[in-house]
């Protein structure tokens, strides 16, 4: 019998609940998505606590078979009757807003235990990598007969197709990369905050894909909702039997920020044009010109960027006074 905690109903798929689920919960979002897809927006964020008190169940296996999950989920969005013809097959589904009893700072939670387990990870950016492009789906061309095999990548290792769907013989191929599918890829390491560490801190990496890359930089405090996998460590040319773990992120939610912008252009303006003005010393235009004229100010030596900003605008108002 249906519940107000099993909304699962007889002979409906999993597929078919979830359809039923973003229709009654979501049905604004997913017209949103439809709406700015794929230029400006590509995932549709779950939360998680709507989630489980439409099903129980279903709630938690999002957190115990992530993959799976994630999977039906996609597809029950890709199921949705959309007025619009919009094709939402790679859109992403993402659940967010996890319970604080599966929330741990790095280092704060076994890996062991919560291996491939749904989890969030709070923290600050210690170092970020350059974003860099991921084949998710490679076109491999057969030299013999010139077709095309459509082989799925994961993190796994790069698959090769076993044989041609043409000829069926076993090659050779040539990756063709004007036919593959890419997405935009980045790693980060996120630590235990300085006054939550005792000592060094502990720190795990983090992977983000495609719309969560290219959000955060170091600084930055952020909690990610995402799997915990274990790689095993390899040294020299011999595999050992250490495993590390890292999260494959699902979300990214930004919670404090060191990042200001500021127009540079802006800022040289405003020089030049005192500059021009009639008794003004060339000390004085040389400490206004070392102040910063980049976009990105970070805290150095326990300087915020506003008071940076605020003692820029000082020394502004200090020659300008003198004239």
């Amino acid at each position: 019998m249906s519940t107000t905690h099993d909304r699962q109903k007889e002979n409906e798929t999993l597929t078919e609940t979830l359809t039923r689920f973003l229709r009654e919960r979501y049905r604004d979002a997913v017209g949103t998505l439809a709406q700015r897809y794929p230029n400006e927006r590509r995932s549709l964020v779950i939360d998680y606590d709507e989630l489980f008190e439409f099903d129980h169940a279903i709630a938690e296996d999002c957190l115990a078979k992530p993959g799976q999950m994630r999977e039906i989920f996609e597809e029950a969005l890709r199921a949705y009757d959309l007025l619009a013809d919009v094709d939402l097959a790679n859109a992403h589904v993402r659940v967010s807003n996890l319970p604080a009893e599966h929330t741990y700072y790095p280092g704060g939670f076994s890996p062991t235990d919560q291996a491939s387990n749904y989890r969030a990870v709070t923290g600050e950016v210690s170092n970020v990598t350059d974003q860099y492009s991921k084949i998710v789906e490679a076109a491999f061309e057969c030299r013999r007969c010139g077709t095309m095999t459509y082989i799925p990548q994961t993190d796994s290792g790069f698959q090769e197709p076993h044989e041609s769907q043409g000829c069926e013989r076993q090659g050779p191929f040539d990756v063709n990369y004007d036919q593959s599918a890419f997405v935009d890829a980045q790693q980060f390491r996120l630590a235990t905050p300085p006054e939550i560490a005792e000592g060094s801190g502990t720190e795990i990496d983090v992977f983000v894909e495609d719309d969560l890359a290219d959000i955060v930089t170091a600084g930055d405090r952020v909690t990610v909702a995402g799997t915990i996998h274990l790689e095993q460590q390899i040294q020299g040319n011999q595999k050992t039997g250490k495993f590390d773990p890292y999260v494959d992120a699902g979300v990214l939610e930004v919670n404090e920020t060191d990042h200001t912008d500021v127009d540079p252009q802006q800022s040289l303006v405003e020089v030049a044009d005192i500059e021009q003005l009639p008794g003004t010393e060339p000390y004085e235009l040389r400490e206004i010109e070392v102040m910063p004229s980049s976009a990105d100010l970070r805290l150095q030596n326990r300087e915020t960027a506003s008071e940076r900003i605020a003692d820029f605008e000082d020394r502004l108002s200090a020659v300008a006074e003198q004239i």
